[in-house]
């Protein structure tokens, strides 16, 4: 139609464009310019990509033990077919003497550590607490000296937590003896379902330097600050992190950093927008603020036309134009405000009350100034609350928001004269007119209530709720924007309880993981049947289980903490390697193991819904989906080689994103952060001094 066409950019005519300096040929001087310079610089590209392998085989074939720059850190020439790392992983190397020593990557990040660690405390004689000083290797385990201060260095760029001390980031903490708990970034495992332990999340408005004032926003349930206030576009940002919202309840039409990009989630750009494809959307629509359902206005006594009520004239869907084709035309439309003026307001009524205005005709053009999806202002809210019915003119999707039969759309009628013969035919028939007005004495329809249920809660609360849901891998329900259970539900630990005579390999102190996943080692296969039958069990909670498997060959140990589960497997007795069985309730699609790097695999459900990803050292344990009968779908297979043991094993379980389109073979934040946490362990650290070894 059109009225409904979106008006046409203008163009700069072929006569006033600048014309261009032209060289000899016809050619412009900086195309010639380009084409030198690119002469100049491919060679010089082509030459240090050699210099750059040439670098790396010198590296590996001399075995050397320096730190490596940021462009040395490659993996070896052995594991160029595979992925690559995304992390430092350690991994055991050769046995000595009982012990298995490191190599690879990690023990050049660990020298660095050690350096840097040297030159804060002022000290050449401290050591890394896997230094051996007699054979000058460094072992997989750690075993720190008995009473000497130990110095824990973190090398991320977030705070941790051990043996209920703070580590600063890229920081130093000293204890004066070994901590022999594993480090954790939060002080309790946040849950969604009771909100229980979630720390606090502090929002800013256009604060990048944190400079202003901090105060609780007290009306939401979970732990929430604020700082600023919004303007009409603003950016809102999240502590912490590099999260950062364009904030504004107005069009894009008009502010073209609102147009939503589908992408900008990659670089932790988000939304907070009329559109409901904003992560937190703003609508102008809330239960505190419109009471839609008020009585109609007074058939017989209300004026048999329209009213229209804008200053802007110069609207990005042209709105004017259906205007002047509606005052045109044989059906009454007074136009009282700047824009199209043609009629005075009724007497006695003054444009300061459009309520009471609206309330004098049978209709209201509730046009808006563009037609953007989702972007639904007081033009339309209004008019509901005053008793109107409102001829509306705006967004595409306006019946996906509006309460059943209660609006009349332009877009619906194929021409003015269309719906001026239906505004005539209404307006002289009460009975069609009330119709228009039934869903007033009704309760909303459940779509409705779909739509704005979440307005109840304010900005500030649902996006520091969206904030936690993100930093710890609870689960969000975008519609209703709030915290939920994981789709695959409780990710808590829970154990078969335990046994006075337990089985053989079952330790008494606690027997095997049977939620999220069930473990199942090969020595279990007799009592399989009987571990998978009961019906109850024990929640770890933030204690941890150890047990003898496999015969009493390998020392198991299991905890939880941050909202993920960490194993440490212990060479006990075993001479040949072992099977370990992860039982999912995951319905898996036909290739459901990704390898995503080195010591980084994730199992994903056939629904892109949920998402198992387990993080360790490629070298020790290996990682397979089981084959052979009687293993049923969504079971892992984990090979451990007892040459290389110790080795540690996180398992996170979280929700796949489906709200970013193309997101769901994304890594989430929280497996990124859990994954950082994991490859990059808080060292240990000793000043031997005198002494020539570290135990």
């Amino acid at each position: 139609m059109p009225f409904s066409s979106p008006r046409t950019p203008s163009r700069t005519p072929v006569s006033q464009r600048s014309a261009q300096p032209k060289a000899r040929f016809g050619i412009p001087w900086h195309k010639i310019f380009l084409g030198i310079l690119l002469l100049q610089v491919v060679p010089l590209l082509l030459l240090h990509s050699k210099l750059s392998e040439h670098v790396e085989q010198q590296h590996y074939s001399s075995g050397s033990h320096n730190p490596l720059s940021p462009f040395e850190q490659v993996v070896s020439n052995q594991l160029r077919l595979a992925p690559k790392p995304k992390h430092h992983v350690l991994s055991g190397g050769n046995r000595r003497d009982g012990y298995a020593t490191i190599d690879g990557t990690y023990l050049n990040m660990l020298h660095q550590m050690e350096f840097h660690v040297r030159q804060t405390q002022k000290s050449d004689t401290i050591h890394s607490c896997r230094y051996h000083a007699d054979t000058g290797d460094y072992a997989v385990t750690t075993r720190c000296p008995p009473n000497k201060p130990v110095l824990y260095y973190n090398p991320l760029q977030q705070e941790r937590i051990l043996c209920g001390h703070a580590v600063p980031p890229k920081g130093i903490l000293e204890l004066p003896q070994e901590c022999l708990e594993p480090s954790r970034l939060y002080k309790t495992i946040p849950d969604a379902t009771s909100v229980h332990g979630i720390p606090a999340v502090t929002v800013r408005f256009d604060d990048p330097h944190q400079t202003r004032t901090v105060t609780l926003f007290e009306d939401c349930d979970v732990p929430c600050y604020e700082a600023g206030r919004p303007s009409i576009v603003c950016q809102r940002t999240v502590d912490d992190t590099d999260w950062s919202f364009v904030f504004s309840m107005e069009g894009p039409k008009y502010y073209r950093t609102l147009e939503i990009n589908p992408k900008d989630y990659k670089r932790h750009h988000y939304y907070s927008t009329t559109s409901y494809q904003s992560e937190i959307p703003l609508p102008y629509y809330s239960w505190a603020e419109y009471q839609i359902q008020q009585p109609a206005v007074q058939y017989d006594e209300a004026i048999k036309g329209a009213v229209f009520l804008a200053r802007n004239c110069r609207s990005q869907n042209n709105r004017e134009a259906v205007v002047r084709a509606l005052q045109n035309s044989t059906f009454r439309v007074d136009s009282l405000s700047s824009c199209l003026r043609n009629a005075n307001p009724p007497p006695g009524l003054s444009l300061k009350n459009k309520t009471a205005v609206m309330q004098h005709y049978l209709f209201y053009l509730a046009f808006e100034n563009q037609n953007v999806d989702d972007y639904i202002t007081e033009k339309l809210w209004g008019p509901f609350q005053s008793g109107t019915v409102p001829v509306y003119f705006g967004a595409r999707n306006v019946h996906e928001h509006a309460p059943p039969h209660s609006i009349i759309a332009v877009t619906d009628f194929d021409s003015i004269d269309d719906l001026v013969a239906h505004l005539h035919k209404v307006a002289a028939n009460k009975t069609l007119y009330e119709a228009y007005h039934k869903w007033r004495t009704q309760p909303l329809p459940d779509s409705f209530h779909r739509q704005y249920d979440f307005t109840a809660v304010h900005s500030t609360c649902r996006t520091c709720r969206w904030a936690a849901a993100q930093k710890h891998g609870l689960g969000w329900n975008h519609s209703n924007q709030s915290l939920r259970a994981l789709r695959s539900g409780s990710r808590d630990v829970c154990l078969t309880p335990s046994m006075d005579n337990p089985p053989s390999g079952l330790s008494a102190a606690g027997g095997r993981v049977v939620q999220p996943f069930r473990e199942v080692w090969t020595a279990d296969s007799a009592e399989r049947s009987e571990i998978v039958l009961l019906s109850s069990c024990q929640s770890l909670g933030p204690s941890k289980s150890v047990a003898l498997v496999e015969n009493g060959q390998i020392r198991r140990t299991v905890w939880q903490q941050d909202g993920v589960i960490d194993f440490l497997f212990e060479n006990a007795a075993v001479k040949q390697s072992v099977v370990l069985y992860l039982e999912t309730a995951l319905e898996l699609s036909t290739q459901p193991l990704e390898r995503v790097a080195l010591g980084h695999a994730r199992l994903q459900d056939h629904r892109n819904e949920t998402r198992m990803t387990l993080l360790t050292s490629p070298t020790a344990l290996r990682v397979e989906t089981a084959a052979g009968v009687g293993r049923p779908a969504g079971v892992l297979q984990l090979n451990i080689e007892p040459v290389h043991l110790p080795v540690r094993l996180r398992v996170i379980i979280e929700d796949v994103d489906t709200f970013h389109k193309g997101a769901e073979r994304e890594e989430n934040y929280f497996g990124q952060v859990m994954a950082e946490d994991f490859f990059n362990q808080i060292e240990a650290f000793v000043d031997l001094g005198d002494d020539t070894h570290a135990s």
